[in-house]
């Protein structure tokens, strides 16, 4: 009995159980590939930010790209309306000036000034 629960612990331990401790060796650290590692670490954070800040920049371009889009046509209607407004003025003028009393009134008030 005390053979068979011998082998088993022995089973148990060499096969169930993996040798960790047997392929180990001695735990080695390694500093200058830890300092490049850290380096390497910090330049990917630097880069990821810098992308970030273009990513920004880009944003804003196309913000004012869209601005600059919509302040010609606002512009261009805003010149209509004051040809329009210009148009319709010289239509009055033409209007009143057209009415033979308002010219006959005209030229008589001019000819007692």
């Amino acid at each position: 009995m005390k053979q068979n629960i011998l082998a088993f612990l022995i089973f148990g331990l060499f096969f169930v159980v993996p040798p960790v401790f047997a392929a180990t060796g001695i735990p080695v650290i390694d500093l200058p590939n830890t300092a490049q590692n850290t380096i390497t670490a910090f330049e990917a954070i630097s880069q990821g930010l810098k992308q970030i800040q273009q990513y920004q920049t880009q944003l804003l371009q196309y913000e004012s790209d869209l601005k600059n889009l919509a302040a010609p046509s606002a512009y261009i209607w805003d010149q209509a309306l004051q040809i329009r407004n210009k148009l319709e003025y010289t239509q009055r003028m033409v209007d009143y000036y057209s009415d033979p009393n308002t010219l006959q009134r005209y030229l008589i008030s001019r000819s007692r000034a």
